[in-house]
C-alpha cells in the first residue's frame, strides 16, 4: 500500500498505486431511496425506504523528484480494488474497499506536478 499523508489527514492507496503528497481527498456516498407509497393510507401521504448504499471519491496531491506515482493496470477485470484509509483532520477514520477509476497528471510553468485520480467504493465503509 502507498501511505499518503497531510498536515491533519492522509489516505492509504491501495496496493500498487505509487505515492505522492496529499492536499485534498473527498468521500461521497449515496443511498437510493425508494417509494413504497399506497393508497390505503388515510393521508395520502408518500413513505420512502432507504435501499442500496454507494460512494466514491477523489484525491489531488503533487508528485516530486523522489516520488513518482506507478503507472500499472489499476484494476484487472474482476478485480475487488483495494483498501483505502482515510484520516479526517478530526482523526475519525474511514476504511472501505474500493477501485481507482482514473489518474489525471499535470505540470504547472512554475514546476508543481501535480496528480489528481477518482475511485468508487466496493463495500461498506468501516468509520473509526
Amino acid at each position: 500500500m502507498a501511505t499518503v499523508t497531510g498536515v491533519l489527514g492522509g489516505i492509504t492507496l491501495p496496493e500498487n498505486t505509487g505515492a505522492f503528497h496529499l492536499n485534498k481527498w473527498v468521500l461521497n456516498t449515496d443511498r437510493e431511496i425508494h417509494d413504497i407509497s399506497s393508497w390505503i393510507n388515510a393521508t395520502n401521504a408518500r413513505e420512502k425506504i432507504g435501499g442500496m448504499f454507494e460512494g466514491n471519491g477523489s484525491f489531488e496531491g503533487f508528485l516530486s523528484s523522489g516520488i513518482a506515482a506507478v503507472l500499472t493496470q489499476m484494476e484487472t477485470e474482476n478485480s475487488a480494488g483495494g483498501e483505502f484509509v482515510c484520516t479526517a483532520t478530526t482523526g475519525r477514520t474511514y476504511t472501505f474497499d474500493g477501485i481507482i477509476s482514473n489518474y489525471t497528471f499535470g505540470s504547472e510553468k512554475v514546476g508543481l506536478n501535480t496528480i489528481s485520480g477518482t475511485f468508487v467504493l466496493n463495500g461498506a465503509i468501516v468509520i473509526a
